[in-house]
């Protein structure tokens, strides 16, 4: 198995202009992540202001494919691992150009992420 670390785009969802306090990172098991099979996404969250791993957060993961206009139905189950880090599972219904929409609150902050991944 290899692993792939993607591309993260930060802007604030919620609010334009606004900055997150939090950066988010994701990478697929298996990689390449392909349509139809569960991937699992490994999340690293860390503050942007100091780099520091953010622990016992709670996360909304939102696959969306902004080309088609549509997410997932599924609800995305995330878990927490430790040390920032988190799981979020699903299956993508097609390949192509996907936004994980990951929404972070965490010591009475929020912000939104999103996290853009191809799926093969």
């Amino acid at each position: 198995m290899r692993a792939v670390l993607l591309t993260v785009l930060v802007s604030a969802c919620a609010s334009p202009g606004a900055s997150s306090p939090f950066d988010v990172q994701a990478q697929s098991d298996p990689s390449p992540a392909t349509a139809g099979a569960s991937i699992t996404w490994a999340l690293d969250v860390t503050r942007t202001d100091d780099g520091a791993a953010v622990e016992g957060a709670e996360l909304t993961v939102t696959p969306w494919m902004p080309a088609m206009g549509h997410g997932l139905s599924d609800v995305v189950l995330v878990t927490e691992v430790g040390g920032g880090s988190y799981e979020a599972a699903c299956t993508f219904s097609m390949s192509g150009s996907w936004e994980l929409q990951v929404h972070v609150a965490a010591d009475g902050d929020e912000g939104d992420d999103v996290v853009i991944v191809e799926i093969e």
